[in-house]
C-alpha cells in the first residue's frame, strides 16, 4: 500500500530512538518541496464525530478474495465488538480514557484480521517490530494497558486474543505510533491511522519533513534541503502547547524520556502560557461569530440590489458586523499561531487562508499578501494537486483581480441611509393679516400710536404698564399678538444662522 520513490531507507539511529528513516545514501540532495514517500494506512479508524463525513470513511482491513457478504458480516461484527469494549471500559475506568478509544478500536480490527487468516502476515510482523518503548514504561502505564487488554480478551474471546501480554504490548505500540489524521480542507481531527513506514520517523521540534494528508493517503514532503544519509524527522505534536507542555506530551503519549524530550524541543516553538490562553480565547470568539453569522445568513431573506449597499437591511448589516469581527480575530491570531506551531505547520497556512478568504469578501487589501504567503507555503508542503492549495490559488486569483495590491483603499460599508424628515408647513390662519415674509417683532411705539388712533388707550398711558391685554387692546389687537406669538418660533427655525453658515 505504499510507494517508495527511492528517497528513503530504514536505518538504526541510536539506542534511544531505535530505527528511523534516513535519506538514501546513494541518492542526491532532496530539495525543499520534494515528495519523499506516499502511503496508505495499514489500519485506521475514524473519529465518532466524523462518521457522517464521507471524506472520513475508511475501509476495514479484510483478507483478499472476500465477497461483499463476508465483508458486511465482518464489519458488523467488528463494530459490535468495538462498541461493547468502549462501553465496558467507560464503566470500569473512573478516569478519562477517551484518547485510548481509537487505539482500542484499531487493536480489535487487527486481532480479528489476524484471526481470519490474512495472507499478509509479513505486515503484521512489521507492525510488531515498531518501537513501543514497552520496557521503558512506568509500572502504572503497563498495568493500565494490561487491564485494557484483559477487558478486550473478555469480550472478543481467547480464540481471537490468546495472549493478554501480547495484546497489552500491541495496545502500547499502537498508542505510541499511530498518527492523528486531520481532515483534508479544514484540518479538523478525522481519525487515527498506523502507517508502517511513516511510524519509523522520529520526532524533532525543528523537523526537515512534513506529513500532509489527502483523505487517508499520507505524503511525506521535505520542507528544507536534506542531505544523503541525514535522518528524516517530523513534528509529532499537532496542537498549540507551551514548551513545557510539549515535553510532557512527548513523555506521556510517545514515551520519550525527559532528557530526550527536552533535547528535541530546544529549537521548537516557544509560546508562553499567556499566548496559548489568548489563542484559545480568540478561537472561541471566532467560532461564536462564525456561528452567529451563518445563523443570520440562513435566516435572512433580504436582498440588496444597490451596488453601494445603501438602504441595507438590518439583517445584512448584522452579518457584515460579524464578518468584520471574524476577520479581526483571524488577523490577530496569525501571530499567535506562528509562536505556537512550527515554521511550516499546515495550521498556519490554513489560518492564513481563512483570514485571506474573509478579508477578500470584506474588500480588505491586506488579504492579498496573506493569500500570497499561504500559496507559497502550500506549494512547498502540499504540492500543486492538493485541494487546499487549489482553493488558495483560486482565491488569490480573484483577490488580485478584484483588489489590486497597489492604490487600493479599504472598502467600508456605507452607513445606513436615513431619509431626511420633511417638516410639514402649518397652514396660516385666515385671520392673520401679516404675510410670512413681512413678519417681524412688533414695535411697541407703532402699536401705541395705532391704539391711540383707535382711542383704546389714553395719550400718556404706557403700554408696558398694561396688565390685562384683553381689556385695553381689544379683540382685534389680541388676535394680532397671538398670531405673532404662534408663528415666530416657526419663523426663527426657518431662518438660517449666519454664524453656522
Amino acid at each position: 500500500g505504499w510507494v517508495f520513490k527511492g528517497w528513503v531507507e530504514k536505518d538504526f539511529i541510536n539506542s534511544a530512538k531505535g530505527r528511523g528513516l534516513i535519506l538514501n545514501r546513494k541518492g542526491c540532495t532532496a530539495k525543499k518541496g520534494t515528495v519523499l514517500m506516499q502511503c496508505d494506512p495499514y489500519v485506521a479508524v475514524q473519529d465518532q464525530e466524523q462518521e457522517d463525513n464521507p471524506e472520513s470513511q475508511v475501509s476495514l482491513p479484510v483478507p483478499e478474495g472476500w465477497s461483499s457478504v463476508q465483508v458486511k458480516h465482518f464489519a458488523s461484527l467488528t463494530y459490535q465488538l468495538e462498541s461493547a469494549i468502549i462501553e465496558r471500559a467507560r464503566k470500569k475506568q473512573k478516569k478519562d480514557i477517551t484518547s485510548l478509544f481509537l487505539t482500542m478500536r484499531m487493536l480489535v480490527r487487527l486481532l480479528i484480521y489476524r484471526f481470519l487468516g490474512a495472507k499478509d502476515s509479513g505486515k503484521f510482523i512489521s507492525l510488531k517490530d515498531l518501537h513501543s518503548h514497552w520496557y521503558d514504561l512506568p509500572y502504572e502505564r503497563v498495568s493500565f494497558y494490561a487491564q485494557m487488554a484483559t477487558l478486550i480478551k473478555e469480550i472478543v474471546g481467547s480464540t481471537i486474543c490468546p495472549d493478554t501480554k501480547e495484546c497489552a504490548m500491541l495496545l502500547g505500540m499502537l498508542q505510541c505510533n499511530a498518527l492523528s489524521v486531520p481532515s483534508t480542507v479544514d484540518l479538523s481531527p478525522m481519525g487515527m491511522g498506523v502507517y508502517l513506514d511513516l511510524c519509523l520517523i522520529n520526532h524533532d521540534a525543528n523537523p526537515n519533513a512534513l506529513v500532509v494528508f489527502h483523505n487517508w493517503t499520507a505524503t511525506l514532503t521535505a520542507i528544507r534541503d536534506i542531505q544523503p544519509g541525514e535522518e528524516i524527522t517530523i513534528d509529532y505534536i499537532t496542537s498549540p502547547l507551551t514548551r513545557a507542555e510539549r515535553c510532557k506530551t512527548l513523555e506521556s503519549e510517545f514515551f520519550l524520556n525527559r532528557t530526550d524530550a527536552i533535547e528535541a524541543e530546544k529549537d521548537g516553538p516557544n509560546a508562553s502560557e499567556e499566548d496559548i490562553k489568548q489563542l484559545h480565547k480568540m478561537e472561541a470568539d471566532i467560532r461564536k461569530n462564525l456561528d452567529d453569522m451563518n445563523y443570520l445568513i440562513s435566516n435572512s431573506n433580504a436582498q440588496n440590489e444597490d451596488d453601494d449597499m445603501s438602504g441595507m437591511p438590518e439583517e445584512q448589516r448584522a452579518i457584515w458586523r460579524h464578518a468584520k469581527m471574524v476577520w479581526k480575530g483571524l488577523n490577530e491570531s496569525i501571530g499567535l499561531y506562528r509562536k505556537a506551531y512550527g515554521k511550516h505547520s499546515p495550521y498556519i497556512s490554513h489560518q492564513l487562508l481563512m483570514a485571506g478568504k474573509m478579508g477578500y469578501y470584506l474588500g480588505h487589501i491586506d488579504s492579498v499578501p496573506m493569500l500570497i504567503e499561504c500559496t507559497d507555503r502550500l506549494y512547498i508542503t502540499h504540492g500543486t494537486s492538493h485541494p487546499l492549495y487549489l482553493a488558495a490559488e483560486k482565491l488569490l486569483y480573484f483577490a488580485r483581480k478584484d483588489l489590486p495590491y497597489e492604490n487600493q483603499a479599504e472598502i467600508e460599508p456605507p452607513e445606513k441611509h436615513v431619509p431626511p424628515k420633511i417638516k410639514q408647513k402649518k397652514k396660516s390662519s385666515n385671520k392673520s393679516r401679516i404675510r410670512r415674509d413681512e413678519m417681524s417683532p412688533p414695535n411697541l411705539e407703532e402699536v401705541q400710536k395705532r391704539l391711540e388712533k383707535l382711542e383704546l388707550i389714553s395719550e400718556n398711558q404706557d403700554l408696558n404698564d398694561t396688565l390685562d391685554v384683553s381689556t385695553y387692546l381689544g379683540s382685534r389687537i389680541e388676535e394680532e399678538y397671538e398670531e405673532w406669538n404662534r408663528r415666530v418660533p416657526e419663523w426663527e427655525a426657518d431662518t438660517p444662522d449666519p454664524e453656522s453658515e
